[in-house]
């Protein structure tokens, strides 16, 4: 685990960690690899969106003696922080649970053929990620979902906002950018993907 150098921290908590492969064990190898591009991504929309907001002025003028063009900047200003604080970062949230939840599928259906446990896991059906670790664990024979508590707890919080946002509940977009923290977000899918190759390693699954 490294930790990362963003912009503020993702303007959340101090510090955060990216996965980094202990086997060098390819699909281990890719799963750091995108979860780095994916960091870098994010890190560059923010900086981006920010050096936007930071442009304009900041606006302390009662709005009776406005005239058309302040006023104008207002709302720009207005726009590019719905943008940057509410839009952007349930965006952002999308693509890191998608990429979460592909690399745990693929992680499953890879750990159940070495653990000849295939057969059972296609009595699986519409898997949810509580199934993925389930199954994970079985295949390292270790229980994975109470290691994994915390880190599943928070991931079916994010998740909510997630699906609210997917299936445009615009009304109950804003003031989600306090509701999380996208480098929270990153550390615990770090964590999962980290436990899981550990736990692989340690059952000697894999190696």
């Amino acid at each position: 685990m490294v930790e990362s150098d963003s912009i503020a921290h993702y303007e959340g908590t101090a510090g955060y960690l990216l996965f980094t492969t202990e086997s060098a064990i390819f699909p281990f190898v890719k799963f750091e690899e995108q979860l780095s591009e994916i960091n870098d991504y994010c890190v560059y929309l923010l900086t981006c969106l920010n050096a936007k907001v930071m442009e304009f002025e900041p606006f302390d003028i009662d709005e009776d003696d406005w005239d058309a063009p302040i006023s104008r900047e207002y709302h720009k200003l207005l726009s590019w922080k719905f943008l940057y604080q509410d839009i952007n970062k349930c965006t952002l949230l999308s693509l890191l649970l998608a990429f979460f939840e592909s690399t745990l599928n693929e992680i499953t259906n890879w750990f159940s053929d070495e653990a000849g446990k295939t057969a059972e896991w296609k009595k699986v059906r519409n898997p949810k990620v509580s199934d993925y670790i389930a199954q994970i664990g079985k295949c390292c024979e270790v229980d994975l979902q109470c290691e994994l508590t915390n880190e599943l707890i928070y991931y079916d919080s994010v998740r909510k906002i997630r699906n609210q946002f997917v299936h445009n509940e615009w009304s109950q977009i804003t003031d989600r950018y306090q509701k999380f923290v996208l480098a929270d977000v990153i550390n615990m899918i770090s964590h999962v993907i980290m436990k899981v190759e550990q736990k692989a390693l340690s059952s000697g699954l894999i190696g």
